[in-house]
């Protein structure tokens, strides 16, 4: 996986426990909804085309899952494997994510 793809998994990862955070169940907090839907629920300053190549990456790293449509990632899905990454990479508390996707904000946020 390219560090840009695991960038994406990060902000998804945050996004997915900001959902929980918020009382949504786990089982939807995992949804993501079209690949243009998940591009502007994180406010990504990077190309649709971009974000479906990185979706495209994760999917095949078994990190999302997605159904395609036209070649585009239609219904995107974060996966247990992808959780997993994201509590590993994360262990101490959601303050490390956090800290972490501020970080990278410059690259994927306007």
């Amino acid at each position: 996986m390219t560090s840009d793809a695991e960038k994406l998994l990060v902000l998804i990862f945050k996004n997915y426990k900001d959902k929980i955070k918020a009382g949504s169940s786990r089982s939807n907090a995992k949804k993501f909804g079209h690949y243009e839907e998940l591009h502007a629920a994180l406010n990504l300053n990077i190309s649709l085309v971009d974000t479906a190549d990185y979706i495209g990456e994760l999917v095949k790293a078994e990190y999302l899952d997605a159904s395609y449509g036209s070649n585009l990632p239609m219904e995107v899905k974060l996966t247990d494997k992808g959780i997993e990454f994201g509590e590993k990479k994360f262990v101490n508390d959601v303050k490390d994510v956090l800290n972490w996707a501020g970080s990278i904000v410059n690259i994927f946020k306007p």
